[in-house]
């Protein structure tokens, strides 16, 4: 059984990222939505899965543990940050890594995408807006970063990640056209930029993956 609020939830993104879209002579297929699971229940998950979401992220990794055997069908993204002591399990479980701030976590992820075999997709999260508090690489460390990923085997960089100060949505536009800008210079086709508060102004810059939670559950 769908519950008809997560339903009605879903629809009113899908017609936001429309909207958005429409804006700027966007495909809606081109923004990709992760529906971030954390304290979300194993029914309201299937729910939504039921309704066709196959793309889900969780912040913590002992969560998505729990998780994993009662959600299937589903690709995992890790949005949240990784210590690089828990980088094998994520690799194992996650088609997508958002959140790697580090060249040690990435080290730590390429030797275990060896081990088992794997190409890892990955993003770097990038701390755009020089806040204390978030986690992130600064932008005038992407180029070395990027250059150090280039050398490895088992990393699939495929863009960059971050997060927008929480003040009004559409102050937030400035952080991601700097990232967008960014992304260009590196020739990085993948953005992870836009949550439930801010999402329609992130596609507005080039956003192709949104991490949306409270707007699909609440």
């Amino acid at each position: 059984m769908i519950l008809l609020g997560i339903g009605e939830n879903l629809s009113a993104v899908r017609g936001e990222i429309a909207e958005a879209c429409k804006k700027i002579s966007r495909n809606p297929e081109s923004v990709k939505i992760v529906a971030v699971t954390k304290n979300r229940s194993i029914g309201e998950i299937n729910n939504l899965i039921g309704l066709g979401i196959r793309e889900l992220g969780e912040n913590k990794l002992q969560e998505l543990l729990e998780k994993i055997d009662s959600v299937k069908g589903v690709n995992w993204h890790f949005v949240g940050h990784l210590q690089s002591n828990k980088a094998r399990k994520a690799v194992e479980i996650c088609e997508w890594i958002h959140s790697v701030d580090s060249l040690k976590l990435a080290g730590k992820i390429d030797s275990a995408a060896g081990e088992i075999g794997k190409r890892q997709k990955i993003l770097l999260e990038v701390n755009i807006s020089g806040e204390e508090s978030k986690y992130g690489l600064g932008p005038d460390e992407l180029g070395d970063v990027i250059g150090e990923i280039k050398k490895t085997g088992n990393l699939d960089l495929r863009g960059l990640m971050t997060m927008a100060p929480l003040i009004v949505a559409e102050e937030t536009r400035g952080y991601f056209s700097d990232l967008r800008e960014l992304a260009q210079e590196f020739n990085l086709p993948e953005l992870s930029m836009g949550m439930s508060n801010d999402f329609a102004v992130a596609i507005g810059e080039g956003s192709t993956m949104v991490r949306v939670g409270t707007k699909l559950f609440e």
